[in-house]
């Protein structure tokens, strides 16, 4: 996204970046567009390495392929030379698992054998993580510190994408004190902080989307904006 790009200039190895909405708002399809979108990670030359512990790995593959190709999801199989010319020069450095109760222990050691530049994780809230905690805010700040250090050690990009609360319903003003489970904790652990808003329509869909920059280590920028989504192609628009 240009506009984004004006505002926060690239992602750096090492950070933890968060990226949150509420359901059915686009959180997935965000890092769909950011990993195989024109422009995007795999077009930057970037290996990514995506666990996903909620929908099956081959559906967000099918929608990372509608965003690199632009052909929606059900008309893929239709394009077979499309698929061959664009996604078959791409597809190499991209790595999508099935992540359904994988711990961050195992998170780890699968990022220390195939060495990813960037690390995508939905949801990162429900990582299993070990030991006992007396409360879930306590847990998921120990949980966001750990995979920070994991992108230090490693030397990648820790994308965590999670829910927000009820608070953040309808709305396009957001805050990381909306981030569930958590209101300062996993913020504190973070680089960069992203939240995707989308107004309540009394019909329909809209497809606007609100881009709250909340936190910002990179450059300090905090802003908000609006977007458009193409959510049959998995694509966000200016």
């Amino acid at each position: 996204l240009p506009s984004l790009h004006k505002l926060v200039p690239g992602m750096q190895k090492g950070m933890l970046c968060i990226f949150g909405a509420r359901p059915n708002v686009g959180k997935s399809m965000f890092w769909h567009y950011s990993v195989a979108g024109a422009g995007g990670f795999l077009d930057q030359g970037a290996k990514v390495l995506c666990i996903t512990n909620e929908e099956l790995a081959r559906r967000h593959t099918y929608r990372m392929m509608s965003a690199a190709t632009q052909i929606p999801t059900r008309d893929l199989p239709n394009h077979a030379e499309n698929l061959k010319t664009r996604w078959a020069k791409i597809k190499d450095n991209l790595l999508v698992l099935d992540g359904d109760q994988m711990t961050l222990g195992e998170i780890e050691m699968k990022i220390e054998t195939e060495k990813p530049d960037v690390v995508c994780v939905d949801i990162l809230d429900k990582v299993p993580l070990s030991g006992s905690f007396a409360r879930e805010d306590i847990r998921l700040t120990e949980l966001y510190g750990q995979a920070r250090s994991i992108a230090k050690r490693y030397d990648c990009v820790f994308m965590g994408f999670n829910q927000l609360s009820a608070h953040a319903e309808g709305r396009t003003n957001l805050d990381y004190g909306m981030l569930a489970g958590s209101k300062t904790g996993k913020a504190g652990e973070a680089d960069l902080i992203i939240l995707l808003g989308k107004e309540n329509v009394e019909e329909g869909d809209t497809n606007m989307r609100w881009v709250n920059i909340v936190k910002n280590k990179i450059n300090g920028t905090h802003y908000r904006y609006v977007c458009m989504v193409d959510p049959d192609i998995a694509c966000f628009r200016d």
